[in-house]
């Protein structure tokens, strides 16, 4: 099952569509966007109350089924950039997930929107 998503017609889930577990992401690398270009593309994120590191997370998987296709875009830890007043001043963020040419997907789908 796939989710045709209305900004431009990608084909992707995220945690809003079904439910996904993924673990030992590496990081891929990092974005600097607006939190509110990543809620247009890719909806609300999980938000991670309890830890002491990250505060939202979107779980993205371009070919479900595939946990390879997985990837993870997280704040950056509050060592480094500290969450402001306003949490929707947050623009660098780190993508995680198993295979380079996805995070080059997650990139062209920010930028297809942006």
């Amino acid at each position: 099952m796939a989710i045709i998503h209305k900004h431009d017609k990608a084909t992707f889930v995220t945690h809003n569509d079904i439910m996904l577990v993924g673990c030992g992401h590496h990081q891929l690398g990092s974005i600097k966007t607006k939190y509110e270009h990543l809620v247009k593309v890719f909806g609300s994120p999980e938000l991670c109350l309890g830890s002491k590191s990250v505060d939202f997370m979107w779980r993205i998987q371009y070919e479900p089924g595939n946990l390879e296709s997985q990837v993870v875009i997280l704040n950056l830890p509050r060592a480094v950039q500290p969450i402001p007043f306003d949490y929707r001043l947050i623009t660098n963020w780190l993508i995680k997930g198993y295979k380079n040419k996805f995070y080059q997907q997650t990139i062209k789908e920010l930028k297809n929107y942006v």
